[in-house]
């Protein structure tokens, strides 16, 4: 639900106000980049889970349950991954994007899959909401880099 919420509203709903100026909201470039949002938002979220496994309630079926931890953290190292590739195709194609700006993605998305791999329940809140939340923030910088370099 949270990936689906950031691809609505950092695409999909720019994409609609802008009423066409760059693409329509319809189009396969807003699509591969609302796919893209979701599935690095999804990636990191899955570390949350693995956080509350031994909090959830019996019933609940996190992907941690379902996948187990490590079968949780390979589907989310395949998210990352997943990201790269759409970028690669479908942005980079495009011929707007550099190949330094990808090179710098591919930086962060290492970064999160290193935290993504190292997450546990027994790990300290502050390594999710500081290191994996934080990822985030470090993820502008890099890009803005990687275009005035």
């Amino acid at each position: 639900m949270i990936a689906i919420t950031w691809a609505i509203s950092c695409v999909f709903v720019p994409a609609t106000a802008a009423r066409n100026v760059v693409y329509p909201w319809h189009s396969v470039a807003v699509i591969a980049w609302s796919i893209c949002v979701f599935l690095l938002i999804f990636a990191i979220t899955i570390p949350f889970d693995i956080r509350d496994i031994n909090y959830d309630a019996k019933d609940l079926k996190a992907l941690p349950h379902l996948l187990n931890i490590n079968g949780s953290k390979i589907l989310a190292i395949c998210c990352l991954v997943g990201t790269i590739v759409i970028f690669f195709f479908f942005i980079l194609g495009s011929g707007t994007v550099h190949i330094k700006t990808l090179i710098a993605y591919m930086v962060w998305s290492s970064i999160a899959a290193l935290l993504v791999m190292g997450s546990s329940s027994r790990r300290h809140e502050y390594y999710f909401s500081f290191l994996i939340d934080g990822s985030l923030l470090l993820l502008f910088p890099l890009l803005l880099l990687a275009c005035n370099i």
